[in-house]
């Protein structure tokens, strides 16, 4: 591919930057009234996981997921 990735990586960097942009600008998902702070940080740590798996699986550069 013209982008440097394989068919794969690209797949996975498409999935990464999507879990990377719920993680970071997840304000939809965080004013659910079921979800407490607690609720938040483990959806957040488990979001932080699986993008690290799948930057793993696929090879890929990037940086981790990190509070703000």
């Amino acid at each position: 591919m013209k982008n440097g990735y394989t068919p794969k990586q690209f797949a996975y960097a498409l999935i990464i930057d999507y879990i990377d942009g719920i993680y970071r600008d997840g304000a939809h998902w965080m004013d659910d009234k079921d979800l407490t702070n607690s609720n938040i940080e483990m959806v957040k740590r488990h979001l932080s996981t699986l993008h690290t798996k799948l930057v793993d699986e696929a090879k890929l550069d990037t940086l981790p997921l990190r509070n703000n």
